[in-house]
């Protein structure tokens, strides 16, 4: 391949470009408020979804906790597909320390949005 002197650049310019579009359209694929499908499209009402847990149970104080990823969300009459991970927080109870990774439940819930860490001053 013979490119003269004064045009050298173009295929660094031409990979650069090509990766910064890439890295673009990544990013939207993988944000979720550009994914319609996403959970948090949902919040702010009640809502009966199919999760999943990622994690094992984590015993608080007060309660356990458990990390799940959406897979179902009914809305008005049908099931649709959703994604998503949310943390559900159940009251102490016996049955609830005995779910294992990869069980699967139908919850009703009110989703809340997670507040970010506040700066201490």
């Amino acid at each position: 391949m013979n490119i003269q002197y004064s045009n050298r650049w173009l295929p660094g310019i031409s990979i650069g470009l090509f990766l910064f579009v890439a890295g673009y359209v990544n990013t939207n694929l993988n944000t979720p408020k550009f994914n319609d499908n996403n959970i948090i499209h949902f919040s702010g009402r009640q809502l009966q979804l199919i999760v999943q847990l990622t994690e094992p149970v984590a015993e608080k104080p007060n309660s356990y906790k458990i990390v799940v990823r959406t897979i179902g969300i009914k809305d008005s009459l049908i099931w649709q597909q959703t994604s998503g991970k949310l943390v559900l927080y159940f009251e102490k109870d016996s049955t609830v320390k005995e779910l294992k990774y990869g069980d699967r439940l139908i919850v009703q819930t009110h989703l809340n949005p997670i507040s970010p860490p506040q700066n201490p001053k």
